[in-house]
């Protein structure tokens, strides 16, 4: 019986979708699933709206200008349109509220990235490639020094 690459869980993303002439990179497929998800979250709040492509967009050049590898800044663009995909697990009451966040509103907050972390955990072409892991370097906070993101996190050619 033949059976579809894409239904083994165990498989990876590239090998399933791939031609079997070639391996060409997943990143393209991961790019639109990535900036689709940020239009959803950023859907949710009008004053955030092409909050995540502007994010994805700045950090990709930021990245380059920093002269980090093609292919990391890519991932840091892809990574870019999911950094708030965590404000899913965020009640809107606090995301739209008006006011000053109370200290737990404040706490509930700062959860988003470990929630999205979460939330992205089981896609294994993000988890691989170190998306997943760049919540990591997001909560750090403004104090973190390293010498590079690479000497940080093991980041996947």
């Amino acid at each position: 019986m033949l059976r579809s690459p894409l239904l083994d869980p165990t498989a990876p993303l590239e090998d399933a979708l791939a031609p079997r002439s070639r391996q060409p990179s997943a990143l393209p497929l991961v790019h639109q699933l990535a900036e689709s998800l940020g239009r959803a979250i950023d859907a949710k709040d009008g004053h955030t709206l092409a909050h995540s492509e502007e994010v994805a967009v700045i950090a990709q050049a930021l990245a380059q200008s920093l002269g980090i590898p093609t292919q990391l800044a890519d991932r840091i663009h892809v990574a870019g349109h999911l950094h708030d995909i965590g404000k899913i697990g965020v009640p809107d009451a606090i995301l739209g509220k008006t006011g000053p966040l109370d200290p737990d509103e404040w706490t509930r907050m700062r959860a988003h990235p470990d929630l999205g972390a979460d939330i992205l955990a089981p896609l294994v072409c993000l988890r691989d490639c170190g998306i997943v892991a760049m919540r990591a370097c997001a909560s750090c906070g403004p104090r973190a020094r390293w010498s590079s993101p690479a000497a940080t996190i093991s980041w996947c050619a």
